[in-house]
Formats: C-alpha cells, structure tokens, sequence
C-alpha cells in the first residue's frame, strides 16, 4: 500500500451511506504498510528511533490514526515504544526466539505438561533424522556439522554442563538440517522448550550432586554416533528408528517428561528485552 491510497483512504466514502464491507481503518491500513516495510528489511531503527511526528508528515494521516498503528505493531512484538522527550519506536525484526516463548506461554496457560512435550520431541525428532539423512548434499551440509559436535561432545565427558549443552546443540542442528524451513521454524520451537527444560534440569541435578552415571552418557555419545553412520549412508528408515529409541532412552534418564504434573514452563525461554 502506497503513501497515496494511505491517504486516499482517509478520506474515501465521506458523506456516503457506507460501503457494501466494513472499510478498514486508516490506522489499520497504515500498520499493514509499516509491518510489510519491516518485514522487507526496508524499515529498521539502525538510523535512530521510529518518531510518530516523522509518520505523521510521511503519510499525511491524522496523529490518532499513527498512534493506532503503532499500538498494533507494538502489540504484535514488532516494535517497542520508547517514552519520554526522546522517545519514539524501536524496530523488532521477527525472531524465532519470541514466536517460541508466546507458544511456550499458550501451552503453559493450558496447562500442558512436559511430559506431553517430551512426547512431541519424540515424535518429531526422528522425522528431522530421516529428512537429514535423504538430503542428496548430506555429505557437506549435515555429516560436518554432526561431526564436529560429536567431537567437542566426547571431548565433555566429566562437566556434565558441557555435555548437556553439546547434546542439546546435536539436535537442534538436525533441525536446523532437516532441508524444510517451515518443519525448521516449526520444530524449533518445541525443541527450544523441551530442552530449556532438560538444561534447568541438568543444572539442578549439578547442585544436588545427583548426575547420571557414566554408563549412561557414554551410551548417549554413542547412539550419536550411530546416528551419523545412519544420515552419512543416506538410510533415512534406519536414521529414524535411532533417533526415536535415543530419546525413548535418554528421556527418563533426565526424569523428564514422567509427571504429568509438571507443566510447561515458557520462562525459561523468554528472550531478553
């Protein structure tokens, strides 16, 4: 929408009976051009501040109609308003890590349990196996990665924080690797929560003194392995079947996901301000 129809539109249907549909708002038509500008990469704050006064003389609306847009991209989390003589907006480019934590806090508000979302992991974590290990470019997009953070994985044997972070970042570059932006985008955020959860559990289970035996990490490390043999031979059946019994094995080791109980907890991912 153009700074013209913008304007069109603030004065179309005067002295009219009304159109057939409700007509927009123009503070509703000038949120949908400043939310396309960010979006397009065209509208960012690297220059300063986003001033309401600088819209007003841009597009020509009345100031009540700028403020309502802003509100809505404030509310939608793409900008946030800074108060004061020097205020103004401050632009937010759509981040996964905010989309995570407004889908952690709608199924915290239902009430949903980690045990549910370890399920989901389950399900979902072999189908990023088998889509990894069916990418014809496997051998130079995903094999290194895995490779390399199989490595600094053995390399944390005995800092169990270590070892947990490096286990973490294995699955999310199986995501991340799977070859499908939106099963990526999707898939990240479930990922994200579930082992927000299982680091918090690690660092509690740190200061209790209560870790996991060697027998248990190093059968971890090693269905890792077996899992790159799997991706790195193209057998996307046999990548799933791995990826599916590591986490029906590593699941409980964490005692993650046992007490329906326990519900879902979206702090532990909220971005920062």
């Amino acid at each position: 929408m153009t700074k013209g129809e913008i304007m069109a539109e603030s004065v179309a249907g005067r002295g009219t009976r009304g159109p057939l549909l409700p007509r927009r708002r123009v503070g509703e038509r000038l949120a949908d051009e400043l939310r396309d500008q960010i979006l397009r990469g065209e509208l960012t704050t690297d220059n300063g501040l986003l001033k309401q006064d600088e819209l007003f003389e841009q597009f020509k609306v009345s100031m009540p109609s700028v403020r309502e847009a802003m509100r809505t991209l404030e509310t939608e989390g793409l900008i946030t308003i800074r108060r004061g003589n020097r205020g103004g907006a401050e632009v937010h480019p759509p981040q996964l890590e905010r989309a995570g934590y407004v889908f952690g806090l709608v199924l915290q508000s239902r009430t949903v349990s980690v045990r549910d979302l370890g399920l989901a992991v389950r399900r979902l974590d072999p189908m990023c196996a088998e889509m990894c290990a069916t990418r014809p470019d496997r051998m130079e997009t995903v094999v290194p990665a895995l490779r390399e953070i199989h490595r600094r994985t053995e390399a944390s044997l005995g800092d169990f924080a270590k070892f947990v972070a490096c286990m973490k970042e294995f699955h999310e570059a199986l995501v991340r690797n799977c070859g499908n932006q939106t099963f990526e985008l999707l898939f990240g955020m479930l990922e994200g929560l579930w082992y927000a959860h299982e680091e918090e559990w690690a660092a509690r289970t740190a200061r209790e003194g209560e870790l996991p035996g060697t027998e248990a990490t190093r059968r971890s490390i090693e269905s890792h392995a077996e899992l790159i043999r799997a991706i790195e031979q193209g057998d996307g059946p046999g990548a799933a079947i791995l990826a599916r019994r590591h986490q029906e094995d590593t699941q409980p080791q964490a005692n993650l996901g046992v007490d329906p109980a326990v519900v879902v907890n979206a702090q532990l991912i909220r971005p920062p301000d």
